[in-house]
């Protein structure tokens, strides 16, 4: 992944913001064309200095600007596009959110909202792309947990409720592809049935 951050990443954070941008639009990030609200035709990208991107989306009938952002996932967002691609990239990395905090320089909050923008993002993609596991001639192995985190040295609370885990893994291939989920004890016996 180092390769990566050195060949693809580096340049795009010390080159100009178009390259970015570009790299953005590219990965479906950044929209490439919007409609104008008044007249609905394709707004141009122009030069733009009053934001941090320095680009903005400008209708060619009423001269109106509207940031490159806009119907975008980033659009909620004052940060420059090369902090939230290294955010991105070291989050990726199962950096903690005080290291990305102390080698970025965002603020903590910013730094939380785009990792649960992230998580949320993952979560949509695993329901609209479910995981197929087993069928003929596949082996899956099932297996249940029981999690009742006991205290030690009587530091910490007790969880309020018995934490069930109930997984999957089809061990057919080389990677293994697994699937997790958790129950309360109530559900647990609902599945059952």
């Amino acid at each position: 992944m180092n390769h990566w951050y050195s060949r693809v990443l580096e340049p795009l954070l010390r080159g100009p913001n178009e390259n970015l941008i570009e790299f953005s639009r590219t990965k479906g990030v950044l929209k490439r064309y919007v409609k104008c609200i008044s007249c609905q035709q394709d707004m141009e990208t122009r030069p733009y200095s009053r934001n941090r991107d320095g680009v903005a989306f400008r209708c060619i009938n009423y001269s109106k600007y509207i940031s490159i952002r806009i119907e975008s996932l980033l659009s909620s967002f004052n940060v420059p596009l090369s902090s939230i691609l290294q955010i991105c990239y070291k989050w990726f990395n199962n950096q903690t959110q005080v290291q990305i905090g102390s080698e970025v320089n965002v603020g903590r909050k910013i730094i939380m909202k785009i990792i649960d923008l992230l998580r949320s993002q993952c979560l949509k993609y695993a329901i609209e792309n479910l995981l197929r596991l087993g069928g003929d001639s596949m082996v899956v192995q099932i297996d249940e947990s029981l999690f009742r985190h006991k205290q030690k040295y009587q530091c910490g609370r007790q969880p309020e409720r018995e934490i069930w885990v109930f997984g999957l893994a089809d061990v057919s291939f080389t990677q293994l592809k697994s699937h997790f989920m958790l129950f309360s004890k109530g559900q647990l016996s609902r599945f059952y049935q």
